[in-house]
């Protein structure tokens, strides 16, 4: 019974050895001030780190629901040596949007076996009659060049090859 008990920790030890490799991330995100109307600055807080020590391409994806509207995905991938972190702070106008309304962004970043998401919400407190709803995908897009993820496409939009190339 004492050498199953050895043996057991010491797979253990072995596995937890082997986890230190992998990567792990973290992701923040805020928005200030939380209530706006199209033309306010918002300032927007993110943060990806990878906790491993093994350097990585991490998957992003950025999600956007405004109201009762849920945005395609935008993708991208973004490059993190091992124990960095981005850390940016950037601010953008609110373009024209079409209603007023709680706009969510979560943005989920995949490295390896591990995933990890952060989610705020910022409230719109008008519309503009006439606007359409590319505003809000623009703010996506913002989002995701101002992190430094790359590939910022729908992923309905993109062709065979492209899907593949993001799985590579």
């Amino acid at each position: 019974m004492r050498r199953y008990a050895m043996i057991s920790l010491a797979l253990m030890g072995m596995l937890l050895a082997a986890s230190a490799a992998w990567a792990q991330v973290d992701v923040d995100l805020a928005f200030s001030p939380d209530a706006v109307a199209p033309g306010d600055e918002v300032t927007v807080f993110f943060s990806i780190a990878n906790l491993g020590d093994e350097a990585v391409i991490a998957d992003v994806a950025l999600d956007i629901t405004f109201g009762d509207q849920t945005f395609p995905t935008l993708l991208g991938k973004m490059p993190l040596p091992a124990g960095y972190e981005c850390s940016k702070e950037m601010t953008f106008v609110v373009p024209p949007l079409p209603y007023s309304g709680d706009l969510t962004v979560t943005v989920t970043v995949t490295a390896g076996e591990f995933t990890d998401s952060a989610t705020d919400t910022i409230t719109i407190l008008e519309g503009e009659m006439g606007a359409g709803s590319e505003g809000v995908q623009e703010i996506g897009r913002q989002l995701l060049d101002g992190m430094g993820a790359n590939a910022a496409v729908p992923a309905e939009a993109q062709s065979m090859g492209q899907l593949k190339s993001n799985f590579q």
